[in-house]
């Protein structure tokens, strides 16, 4: 049986050949304009392969070393928010738990439970896979000892979702009495939106999702309410944020639609001690795929003029 290592380095291994491929094959629309077509397929796949391989090498949080150190992350979500599918491998820059993971890493590793069973983990935060009888001591202990407690407040229906629903039920019980509310921030629906479209208000996506999210995080969002021992102004749901001062108070983050999400939070990181994070245009910059595919588009352009410019 093929290991996750195996299938990371083998298909990291075809992405890089398909890579060479679409680069060898440009100049062959000088011959047969299909041959663009052909590169464009190749280069295609390299952008899957990529992706697919980087959740592949992920590393996984070792549970022992956890236990001899405190001031990780823990990332606590609904399975159903997990962007596991293929199409999730391809597109350019980070996915949202990697934009959290790039924003929080600086307060220790960000680790979360991984869903039983799974064999590519999303790319993000580092996964750690426990018996179905340990989950919740395990979940207990991290809460003691994290640094912070990243909430996700929304809950995706997929298969299984009455289980799912009474696991994030527990996480919400458990975290009011484990965790500090200094620790805690909140992931709320429009912030949730806001990461799933890449950092920023897409006119197009952020408002569907959002409205998507609420609906779906409505009950999360009420029983948490209803237990904390401080009362919630009642914006909180035009909020992107929620981080709590010592006593409980809730402190509401927003970012303006055009502002990216970083700057919601950015009074807050200030205050951990967090440097100011860049946005997220700047990590879709960054990225090898996007870098790979602006220079692929612009020697394929550059050789289709030269072919009209020779053809005239």
């Amino acid at each position: 049986m093929t290991t996750r290592l195996e299938f990371g380095n083998r298909t990291r291994l075809a992405g890089h050949v398909a890579l060479v491929g679409s680069f060898v094959l440009l100049p062959g629309i000088f011959c047969r304009q299909e041959v663009y077509l052909v590169s464009s397929a190749l280069h295609i796949a390299y952008q899957v392969c990529e992706g697919l391989s980087q959740r592949a090498l992920q590393q996984d949080a070792d549970a022992r070393a956890l236990d001899l150190a405190s001031g990780q992350v823990l990332f606590l979500r609904s399975f159903g928010t997990d962007e596991t599918s293929v199409l999730s491998a391809f597109g350019y820059g980070p996915r949202y738990e990697q934009h959290l993971v790039r924003v929080l890493g600086a307060l220790g590793p960000v680790v979360a439970i991984g869903r039983p069973g799974e064999f590519l983990p999303p790319a993000g935060a580092s996964r750690m896979y426990v018996p179905d009888a340990e989950w919740q001591v395990t979940v207990r202990r991290l809460m003691q000892s994290a640094r912070l407690v990243v909430l996700f407040l929304i809950l995706e229906k997929r298969p299984g979702g009455a289980s799912s629903q009474t696991g994030f039920d527990w996480e919400i019980d458990e975290l009011i009495r484990q965790v500090p509310p200094d620790r805690l921030l909140l992931v709320l629906p429009q912030g949730a939106a806001r990461l799933r479209s890449g950092g920023y208000h897409d006119p197009l996506h952020t408002g569907r999702l959002a409205r998507r999210f609420a609906k779906q995080g409505q009950a999360a969002l009420e029983r948490l309410r209803l237990q904390w021992r401080r009362p919630w102004p009642q914006e909180v749901t035009r909020a992107d944020f929620v981080t709590f001062t010592s006593d409980g108070t809730p402190q509401l983050h927003v970012a303006r639609w055009w502002r990216h999400v970083n700057t919601a939070l950015e009074p807050w990181l200030r205050a951990q001690g967090i440097p100011r994070p860049m946005p997220p245009w700047w990590d879709h910059l960054r990225d090898e795929r996007t870098l790979l595919f602006v220079a692929y588009l612009t020697l394929g352009m550059s050789l289709a003029a030269l072919w009209r410019w020779m053809a005239a």
